[in-house]
């Protein structure tokens, strides 16, 4: 079943289509989440959050082809306010940002060190950005959205969208450059 079907079903009260378009959707909300907010269990706690406000208000989506552009928004608009919630508390609290390093003492080939080496780069780099840029940059290129649906989900004009992405490319380049990685 397509998930325009599932959408449709769900729409008129099928609980077990939902859970279908949960299971389908639940690893891309949960990535995006993780990439605004970097901790597993608020990323969690933001896909479950986005779930329900879904199933709750998915009368009011107009377009059952743009389901997941209108999930990934309410994903956002949640990950974004935790996001700054957390700021606000840590900040209060004094407390530094969380130390993610990747742990590993078994010998390897050095080509694979230094593949994993650039991959620590890479996301020790991306960590670095602030959620807005981090959360563009994985709407672009790991869930592959256009730039209009990327607009719909941020709730910005398509070319504020590239100015974005773009400038979140560049000081992705400069972090990576900074912690001696090779360039994008």
């Amino acid at each position: 079943m397509s998930e325009r079907e599932l959408v449709e079903r769900a729409k008129r009260g099928d609980v077990h289509a939902f859970g279908e378009l949960v299971k389908c959707r639940q690893t891309s909300v949960y990535a995006y989440a993780y990439a605004i907010l970097r901790r597993e269990a608020d990323a969690l706690d933001v896909s479950q959050e986005a779930f329900l406000r879904a199933f709750r208000e998915l009368r009011k989506l107009k377009d059952p082809e743009k389901f997941f552009p209108w999930l990934l928004r309410i994903t956002h608009s949640r990950a974004m306010d935790a996001a700054n919630d957390d700021l606000r508390r840590r900040f209060r609290e004094g407390e530094a940002g969380p130390d993610e390093t990747l742990a590993g003492d078994a010998p390897m080939p050095l080509d694979e060190v230094l593949r994993r080496e650039r991959k620590e780069v890479l996301w020790s780099a991306f960590a670095e950005l602030a959620p807005e840029p981090r959360a563009l940059l994985r709407l672009a290129y790991f869930e592959g959205l256009s730039y209009e649906e990327i607009g719909e989900i941020v709730g910005v004009p398509v070319g504020t969208v590239k100015s974005r992405v773009s400038r979140a490319k560049a000081k992705l380049r400069v972090l990576i450059r900074k912690k001696g990685g090779v360039d994008l």
